[in-house]
């Protein structure tokens, strides 16, 4: 039987039944995505953060809780993604930490893109992504 390298032999690729499929895809992605992950360098100090204080904007630290499906490509990618992120089972903080990180990922995109036409989609995205965060921070004040 051939072995997953990433689960360093601990789990056979021999049968399996479709229900444990999602679980074992889980650890892999979880082992490979430790594995990759570097710790970031505290730009205070210069020395590198412990992996638990360690968190960048395109890592996804529990993907059990993540809003899938969101985006920010265009106007009616963010609109989706905002229907998405309002409509989600998920408590409201999670809902605002979820479009805060559309919006700086956003934000960084907006900075690296040269193409004309893609940067005006994605300040499209940002005009639409803006007044719909700020409604939900006055959710937040309210409660």
């Amino acid at each position: 039987m051939t072995q997953i390298p990433a689960l360093n032999g601990k789990l056979d690729t021999g049968p399996v039944k479709s229900g444990n499929m999602k679980r074992i895809i889980l650890q892999v992605d979880k082992e490979i995505a430790e594995k990759k992950r570097t710790p970031q360098v505290d730009p205070k100090t210069g020395k590198k953060r412990s992996d638990d204080k360690h968190s960048d904007l395109y890592t996804d630290e529990d993907p059990k809780g993540t809003i899938t499906g969101l985006g920010f490509k265009d106007k009616k990618t963010a609109l989706e993604s905002i229907k998405k992120i309002n409509n989600s089972n998920r408590k409201h903080a999670h809902k605002v930490q979820a479009m805060l990180v559309m919006i700086q990922r956003l934000k960084v995109a907006i900075e690296r893109t040269k193409d004309k036409e893609k940067l005006k989609d994605l300040r499209q995205a940002l005009k639409v992504y803006e007044p719909a965060f700020e409604k939900l921070k006055k959710k937040t004040k309210q409660s």
